[in-house]
């Protein structure tokens, strides 16, 4: 009889579960690090991983994330931020935020965190945009935001959009009105690019590295189906423990307002910040 995953997980005891959380993190870090080294030697010297390969869509570009909220870059966009970064790809990264994220009253120290935390993971200032205008953009999970403010954001030179999906990995209404946004910009400017990060399920969400391991073993048997770097269509970001580390800095350094213990458990657990999936629209 096949166990679904959660049902496994709850016959677990939290000891066995974590070894299996050490074992998976040693075996990570073993795949998705030291393999690609001995794999290719001089990788280090720009940061490259030999586990990613990233579509010609993504490099030489002018390449603008959309986020919703500050702490929205490292809790789930770290992987392909830091990849898309690196020298190799000869990107310009713009990021634009839309709130403060006020919800809780902390708008003027989510401000200043997130300028810290993109600092880190390599962004330059003139870069960043953080829109203050809780008429257009209240942070709220009942609230949806107008497509027009949000396109109207959007700058002209940008050639590739990256933001949420239709699920906005937690269903978070503000995370979801930026892609049908991303949409619609799309539809007016159809020599443009636009890639969303895909919502994965709730195992697969805290799946941690567990599930990653089992895709990076497919890429070295060659059984990778997840990801076609000649289409374009969809690819798999895998960070290193070096990319991981930087954005757990940019998260813990960053926004310590954010820093309770939920989000510790969302640090330790979550596959986001190991791999990201894009779609592209």
């Amino acid at each position: 009889m096949r166990l679904h995953p959660k049902r496994l997980l709850k016959r677990l005891k939290p000891r066995t579960l974590l070894h299996l959380y050490i074992l998976s993190t040693i075996l990570w870090i073993i795949q998705s690090t030291l393999l690609p080294h001995l794999l290719n030697p001089t990788s280090h010297l720009n940061g490259a991983s030999t586990m990613t390969q990233i579509p010609s869509t993504l490099t030489n570009r002018t390449i603008q994330f959309l986020t919703a909220h500050p702490d929205d870059e490292v809790m789930f966009f770290t992987p392909i931020i830091t990849e898309l970064l690196k020298a190799e790809h000869n990107n310009v990264l713009k990021l634009t935020c839309f709130s403060q994220g006020n919800g809780a009253g902390l708008g003027s120290i989510r401000h200043d965190e997130l300028y810290t935390s993109l600092r880190i993971l390599g962004f330059q200032q003139e870069n960043i945009k953080l829109i203050n205008d809780e008429r257009k953009f209240k942070d709220s999970m009942s609230l949806s935001w107008d497509k027009r403010d949000i396109l109207a954001e959007i700058d002209e030179d940008t050639q590739v959009v990256i933001t949420f999906d239709q699920g906005g990995v937690s269903g978070h209404p503000n995370h979801i009105s930026l892609f049908n946004s991303a949409q619609e910009w799309l539809q007016v400017n159809e020599s443009k690019v636009v890639y969303v990060l895909k919502s994965w399920t709730l195992w697969e969400k805290y799946s941690s590295t567990l599930l990653t391991n089992y895709q990076l073993l497919a890429r070295y048997l060659g059984y990778d189906s997840v990801s076609d770097p000649v289409s374009d269509s969809n690819f798999t970001v895998f960070a290193n423990l070096y990319d991981s580390l930087l954005g757990l800095t940019a998260m813990i350094n960053g926004h310590y307002s954010q820093m309770v213990w939920f989000r510790w458990i969302w640090v330790t657990v979550s596959k986001y910040g190991n791999s990201n999936e894009l779609v592209r629209l």
